[in-house]
């Protein structure tokens, strides 16, 4: 999986085929939308990363959003759209410019918001 930053889109390749698909998103359809495959938008998506669990995590602009694989649902668990700066506490807080993640051992994220020069610690 990859986040194609360019077209707002996520994009499944299958290695072994070079097949290319795309999971989630409208290519050159940008923006912030929850919803089901197509329905749904990225504004600008950079980094992403898998829990194991079946789902994605997608960090660009101010959110984090998730994507479960087999539904290609997606939806919005850290940070808002319309909503700039760091703030902490409770999800979903807010982000400034995250650009990428990683999922942790312990189910955490970290998050790097480089507006910020931060790494922050979030559980989704």
């Amino acid at each position: 999986y990859v986040a194609d930053t360019g077209n707002g889109t996520i994009r499944r390749i299958v290695v072994a085929t070079g097949a290319v698909t795309t999971l989630a998103g409208t290519a050159g359809q940008l923006g912030s939308a929850d919803g089901m495959g197509g329905d749904a938008r990225f504004n600008y998506p950079h980094g992403i990363a898998s829990d194991g669990a079946g789902n994605l995590y997608v960090a660009g602009g101010n959110t984090i959003r998730k994507v479960a694989i087999a539904t290609a649902t997606v939806s919005t668990p850290i940070g808002s759209p319309d909503r700039v700066g760091v703030s902490l506490g409770a999800l979903p807080a807010s982000l400034n410019d995250c650009y990428g993640l990683v999922v942790l051992p312990t189910g955490d994220l970290a998050i790097v918001d480089s507006l910020e020069d931060a790494v922050l610690i979030a559980h989704p």
